[in-house]
């Protein structure tokens, strides 16, 4: 799947990385614009047991620079066996930050420096 950002009309893949990994299978700290965590269970239609996900769910995150006063996320299915299988999500954040300013001089009376 991709994470799609930007303005309306707009939407690009924005680059993800894996910061936690609980099966094992896939590396942490790989970087890209497509998510794909590996699943050890087959999935069976037929039994509701063959779908449970525990222990083997993967986090990502990612950084984006809204340049309006809207934004838009979406997730864009790339690869899926069947039209209803494949790409689950649980616990996603969003997280606003802010530019920071500071004193680069620490309080010397020097001129004021700001980092944005």
């Amino acid at each position: 799947m991709h994470v799609m950002v930007g303005p309306e009309g707009g939407l690009k893949p924005v680059v993800m990385t894996r910061t936690a990994s609980e099966n094992g299978l896939d590396k942490v700290g790989e970087s890209g614009t497509l998510i794909a965590t590996q699943a050890t269970n087959e999935p069976d239609y037929n039994d509701s047991n063959s779908r449970h996900h525990e222990g083997q769910w993967a986090t990502y995150e990612g950084t984006y620079l809204a340049t309006g006063t809207r934004t838009v996320f979406s997730f864009e299915s790339v690869s899926s066996i069947t039209h209803n299988s494949g790409n689950l999500l649980d616990d996603i954040s969003f997280e606003k930050a802010y530019p920071l300013s500071y004193d680069m001089n620490g309080g010397t009376g020097g001129p004021v420096q700001k980092k944005y």
